[in-house]
């Protein structure tokens, strides 16, 4: 049993579409994560839920 989520999973979706777009958007990744205030771990396990399933 693991700890309750920090964050929200509409958080997350927006960190992601902002990773994919960072390009575009001119953001760094821990910009990212510091306004959705995402934890990187987090954030690389969900990355890498998407690309195994994807």
């Amino acid at each position: 049993m693991g700890r309750r989520a920090s964050y929200t999973l509409k958080a997350m979706k927006k960190a992601i579409e902002q990773y994919h777009n960072r390009q575009e958007n001119g953001m760094r990744l821990s910009n990212i994560l510091k306004l959705n205030d995402i934890p990187k771990a987090s954030f690389y396990v969900e990355l890498k839920k998407i690309n195994v399933e994807g």
